[in-house]
């Protein structure tokens, strides 16, 4: 586990940055798909790839909805100052419809690795409580 784990996560300001980590944790998907795609696995296999797969979607969503309240308060705070601002706050709503979108991608993502996991791990089914942290 520990061996697995990636850098430490950026602060949301740095949106290049976490965009990077993020496309950084999707790569880890990518493999996770390549090995299961190779063969039939084991209900082993099929448990320990789906823990990897978890843990990278989990970290990515997580720091996903951390930077969309972030950018939600600071999208606040610039509506509470002056309307000078207007321009930047702009800028802001969008950044925060990009960090949505990459909500949205999440979920999409999760759909195909969940169906991929189903099709080639038969008799293997991902944990039903995942859906818990998309609340």
């Amino acid at each position: 586990h520990k061996g697995m784990d990636p850098l430490p996560e950026p602060p949301c300001h740095q949106f290049a940055a976490v965009m990077e980590y993020i496309n950084g944790l999707r790569k880890i998907d990518d493999m996770v798909t390549i090995t299961i795609n190779k063969s039939d696995q084991s209900k082993e296999s099929c448990q320990t790839m789906w823990d990897v797969f978890e843990r990278s979607r989990l970290a990515r969503s997580n720091l996903i909805r951390k930077c969309i309240t972030a950018q939600e308060n600071l999208i606040h705070e610039l509506k509470d100052q002056s309307k000078g601002a207007k321009g930047i706050r702009t800028a802001e709503q969008k950044r925060l419809s990009i960090w949505k979108s990459e909500l949205e991608v999440e979920d999409i993502l999760k759909k195909r690795a969940t169906k991929r996991f189903t099709e080639k791990c038969r008799g293997f089914y991902p944990d039903a409580n995942t859906e818990e942290d998309d609340l």
